[in-house]
């Protein structure tokens, strides 16, 4: 897997790594057992087919590889668990979750910074080149409608609290 997508054309722009839609989002991930660890295992790999619908993020990675490696059999490990952001793909996902994607100075250099949020079938989208935009997935697949302007107060807030609930996404927004 990679980290963002290429697209010579993205139907949003800017193009790669401040694109915060699916057409540079959305990447293949692929996940190989080995049949004995199927075997083993059978109650993770129902999970992880469950979860082929469900949003993820690379975030997700880590534990499931922690997982897969033992690591969260261990008690003494509970600690690392509760501080990762992500979860395994081997556990069953909500469907509804929030996944967040990233582009921040302190990640990179550069001078552009935003992020996206993607809860079911909405998302929101803050970039330094468009501000605050808001979509309805489901019903404007091609997310041209922007709906932050026309959200109430205690729609907005939901997701304003997601947002300060992360330190770069506050500093970001």
């Amino acid at each position: 897997t990679g980290d963002h997508g290429e697209i010579e054309n993205p139907h949003h722009r800017p193009a790669r790594i401040y694109n915060y839609y699916d057409e540079i989002v959305r990447i293949p991930f692929l996940v190989h057992t080995p049949k004995s660890w199927d075997t083993a295992h059978p109650q993770a790999i129902r999970n992880l087919r469950a979860n082929r619908g469900v949003n993820v993020q690379n975030l997700d990675i880590a534990p499931m590889l922690a997982q897969v490696l033992g690591l969260k059999a261990d008690r003494k490990n509970d600690s690392l668990f509760t501080a990762w952001k992500g979860s395994s793909l081997l556990e069953r996902l909500d469907a509804d979750r929030t996944i967040q994607v990233l582009s921040a100075k302190d990640i990179h250099t550069g001078n552009r910074e935003g992020f996206g949020l993607v809860k079911g079938k909405q998302r929101f989208v803050l970039s330094s080149l468009e501000g605050v935009k808001f979509f309805d997935i489901e019903k404007d697949p091609q997310q041209d409608t922007d709906l932050w302007g026309g959200m109430g107060a205690k729609e907005r807030g939901v997701w304003l609290d997601f947002i300060h609930s992360n330190t770069l996404m506050t500093r970001i927004y």
